[in-house]
């Protein structure tokens, strides 16, 4: 379900035959720390050096032409279809994620690239301990971090290409306001009180940054916020509904019921199975 290989001999790879055509039935990350080449992914170029970070999928048809001459530093993360259900990735992330697939090969600078590698190599340490990586969930959760840390920088990236400077400040703002006041503010127009805009270009500014509008992004962010309770603390139902600001345990429940398809009650008990 979960390989994770480093690999700095040529010689390897001539072996593994990535030097000519093959097709894929798993997911493959290369993260290549020395190094450059060119990808061939389903017949179209990409090219690669280090810090860059080359994503493939299952059916892809690959074919890698790395630098001989330069000396290589390869990290490999290999995961099949069956431990995606081990990892936690929402909606929104997933939607990322297919972006960044297609893309096939993202850079990362020097400081998030480092940061990778301390992520990459924990991995490879755990799941040298655990080959497979389900025996226990350290691996996938560090699959999970990995994803995530790549999603966000790419996420950022495209940001900055598909709207203006101005709108993602507008949306960090947004995000700001929202990770303070989540706890009493519900709606739409409470933040655009408090961001001195109207509710139209506030929507318009999450819808081009994210896809979603601004009270999907609230009820999400409230949704994540019940979950945490419910998981990591011993609130009652009341006692979160209050916290919250919900006018009464029946008003979370109703939200809640209708964001995930099952109640609190179920959501906790099922919690506790998986960890």
């Amino acid at each position: 379900m979960l390989d994770v290989n480093f690999l700095d001999d040529t010689s390897v790879l001539e072996n593994l035959k990535v030097y000519s055509p093959h097709k894929l039935d798993f997911y493959l990350i290369r993260i290549i720390k020395k190094g450059s080449g060119v990808l061939y992914k389903n017949h179209i170029p990409y090219q690669f050096k280090e810090r860059s970070i080359i994503i493939s999928s299952p059916n892809d048809i690959l074919y890698v032409n790395y630098d001989k001459a330069l000396k290589i530093e390869i990290y490999l993360i290999a995961f099949s279809e069956s431990f995606i259900k081990y990892l936690n990735i929402d909606r929104e992330m997933l939607g990322f994620a297919n972006k960044l697939v297609s893309q096939s090969v993202v850079e990362l600078d020097q400081e998030n690239f480092s940061y990778l590698i301390r992520i990459t190599e924990l991995l490879k340490e755990e799941n040298d301990k655990n080959p497979g990586g389900v025996k226990d969930r350290m691996p996938a959760k560090l699959v999970e971090t990995l994803l995530y840390f790549l999603l966000r920088d790419f996420k950022e990236t495209k940001l900055q290409t598909v709207a203006s400077r101005n709108y993602i400040n507008i949306y960090k703002d947004f995000l700001n306001l929202l990770s303070t006041h989540i706890n009493s503010l519900h709606f739409v127009a409470d933040y655009v009180d408090l961001m001195n805009i109207n509710e139209k270009t506030l929507n318009r500014v999450c819808n081009k940054v994210t896809g979603f509008g601004a009270l999907q992004i609230i009820h999400k962010q409230l949704d994540e916020e019940i979950k945490r309770l419910l998981f990591y603390s011993t609130l009652s139902n009341k006692e979160i509904s209050q916290k919250l600001g919900f006018n009464d345990t029946t008003h979370l429940y109703k939200f809640f019921k209708k964001m995930n398809n099952m109640t609190p009650k179920q959501f906790k008990t099922k919690a506790q199975k998986v960890w």
